[in-house]
């Protein structure tokens, strides 16, 4: 009889993963894996082992697990899936460059058939698009994003429980990529509406984040008095994690000099 680890205790593994704790994750995996021989528990805890030691930039860990994959059934697909995880972590390790070169290999591989893996198709396109963000061609970027959105939107009701929690922690920063992409772009509209989709998704921080956006579509725009009233808004939801307050202060500054300066002209014509 093969020994098995509870879904319990892997799911405490995973509960470490949204909050930042991969070295934890990371122990904890490594735990399960040496306790169980159960083939699908191996391979969804490897995966785990990839993607954690792959964000503590953890080579010779990340090696191993490959390997222990690679001798796996469909080697072929395991190796996609892990190219992801990578990209992932490359893009969080300021490496864009380097994921991008992982997604264009996936991409070419031709792995992911888009009726069986749509899932794994859209957060390559959707990794894609952030790495160009980072690497500042946000021609490119916007291309990306749209074909991983179109998938989404595509499929909307046919995704599985799995599939929609995928798309819900990815389409607000996907969001947020492609209004930074459009702003880049001087499609300031565009960039507005973007990130006042943010708002469709259950997400704490990432609409806090939209909200710098927003103010900024309409400052460049300048409609100045409605970016006031959105950086105020803003203001008033900080900290967050994902916002510079220096640079929305700036924002605000810029703003209300701008206001000034249109009142002091009105005042002397």
């Amino acid at each position: 009889m093969s020994r098995c680890v509870t879904e319990a205790e892997v799911a405490a593994a995973d509960a470490l993963c949204p909050k930042g704790e991969y070295e934890a994750a990371l122990k904890v995996y490594q735990d399960l894996l040496a306790r169980t021989d159960d083939t699908d528990q191996r391979f969804y805890i490897l995966y785990q082992i990839v993607r954690n030691s792959s964000l503590l930039d953890l080579q010779e860990v990340l090696h191993t697990a490959v390997s222990e994959l690679d001798a796996m059934p469909k080697p072929e697909f395991s190796r996609a899936i892990v190219s992801l995880d990578r990209a992932y972590a490359e893009i969080e390790l300021k490496r864009p460059a380097n994921a991008l070169a992982l997604l264009d290999v996936t991409l070419e591989a031709g792995i992911f058939d888009p009726e069986e893996y749509r899932i794994h198709l859209f957060r390559l396109f959707w990794l894609k698009g952030r790495a160009l963000v980072w690497l500042q061609r946000p021609k490119k970027a916007l291309e990306s994003l749209e074909r991983a959105e179109g998938l989404f939107l595509s499929a909307r009701e046919e995704l599985d429980e799995n599939e929609l929690r995928c798309v819900n922690w990815v389409m607000p920063p996907l969001l947020i990529d492609k209004a930074n992409c459009l702003m880049a772009l001087d499609r300031f509209q565009d960039s507005f509406d973007a990130a006042l989709r943010v708002k469709e998704f259950d997400s704490p921080d990432w609409p806090i984040l939209a909200l710098q956006y927003m103010a900024e579509s309409r400052a460049w725009q300048g409609r100045t008095q409605e970016a006031l009233k959105l950086y105020a808004e803003l203001m008033s939801q900080l900290p967050c994690s994902l916002v510079d307050e220096a640079r929305v202060r700036n924002g605000m500054e810029n703003c209300i000099l701008r206001l000034e300066k249109s009142r002091s002209s009105m005042q002397t014509n």
